[in-house]
């Protein structure tokens, strides 16, 4: 028996792997921060949201990674492992949702904003491409880009709704938070936290588990370890007791790989290299200036924040540096649009 397809794309996410992408071994030196909660995931995972409105988003493959971003990042905060300046930054940027004596209650980020980022299509995503959009952009409060119930596919995915802040909020996040990921194989899955994939869904049994179903590999769910039985987050309710939790049968079909996600906390300012074109922003701005390396009073402004992100990723641009608002009459802000970085370097802005 076939079953629709939940937004998982495996020609994608075959044609995207790389020698150089990372995977795990047990033992090896990568760390996730999470590593250092006293308990299980399970404890702190997210209510969960369906991942359709009117019609389906086809964005599983971008909500596995993001449940599982909540769930380490929620139980980080509570058991106090950040940092209280990282922890009290999150709340302010509306990260955290308390309840109404302000107990904090979770962290939520924005399923729409890494699943537009990542390119998700009509036929879905693959696996490694919203776990890359994580690492590159960053992540930013669900409040701030939400999913809505009388939301058409067109209308979540609309690029037009990510707005510069977004983009450097997300970049903020970034600096406050290394966000890295590296393939997992199922021989390790009880022993890891990780995303994975698998053949959705058949019907639960008379005990709520879902049993094996040859139907071929096309949903994407995020699976907190140390469980007799597979038990994952879904985005769709489960049939037996219509939450987010579903429990699966010990050989239930799943990819022979997921993805975990890396997470650490930034301690000190990133190594500036010297070759890389500086940048900075004024206080109250949102604009971001690229400065002349021949006069460091000469700028140029950015057209957008994809712009910027991009050279930040292609080691054009070293991230920036706020300046207050009183020093912006010290600048020569140079007249007329951004110019490419080949046309920057035309023009001597990279000499």
């Amino acid at each position: 028996m076939e079953f629709k397809n939940q937004g998982l794309d495996l020609i994608r996410e075959k044609a995207e792997q790389s020698p150089e992408d990372w995977e795990f071994k047990l033992g090896a030196v990568r760390v996730c921060l999470s590593e250092k909660l006293k308990e299980s995931l399970m404890k702190y995972l997210p209510v969960g949201e369906l991942q359709f409105g009117v019609q389906d988003f086809m964005d599983c493959a971008t909500r596995s990674p993001i449940n599982e971003a909540e769930a380490k990042f929620t139980g980080l905060v509570l058991e106090g492992v950040i940092t209280a300046n990282n922890r009290d930054w999150l709340i302010k940027k509306g990260y955290i949702i308390s309840d109404e004596h302000g107990i904090l209650q979770g962290v939520e980020f924005s399923d729409r904003f890494i699943a537009i980022l990542s390119g998700t299509t009509r036929g879905g995503n693959s696996l490694k491409a919203p776990v890359e959009a994580i690492r590159k952009y960053g992540l930013i409060p669900k409040s701030m880009l939400p999913r809505r119930a009388d939301m058409t596919w067109d209308m979540y995915h609309n690029k037009s709704d990510i707005t510069d802040e977004m983009m450097e909020l997300g970049q903020e996040f970034l600096r406050r938070f290394g966000m890295n990921y590296e393939r997992v194989k199922d021989t390790n899955f009880l022993d890891i936290d990780c995303g994975i994939a698998l053949s959705a869904w058949g019907r639960p049994d008379s005990k709520g588990v879902y049993q094996r179903i040859e139907s071929g590999i096309n949903h994407a769910t995020f699976k907190p370890k140390d469980k007799p039985l597979i038990q994952i987050v879904d985005n769709y309710k489960d049939g037996f007791d219509g939450n987010f939790i579903k429990q699966l049968a010990p050989n239930y079909k799943l990819m022979h790989y997921g993805y975990r996600l890396i997470i650490s906390e930034i301690w000190s300012e990133p190594i500036v290299n010297k070759d890389m074109t500086k940048t900075i922003k004024f206080e109250t701005e949102a604009h971001i200036y690229k400065v002349s390396n021949a006069d460091p009073l000469k700028i140029k402004r950015y057209n957008n924040w994809f712009k910027y992100t991009e050279d930040i990723d292609n080691g054009w641009a070293e991230k920036y540096i706020v300046v207050e608002d009183s020093l912006k009459p010290s600048y020569d802000i140079m007249p007329g649009s951004l110019l490419s970085l080949i046309s920057d370097i035309l023009s001597g802005l990279n000499n």
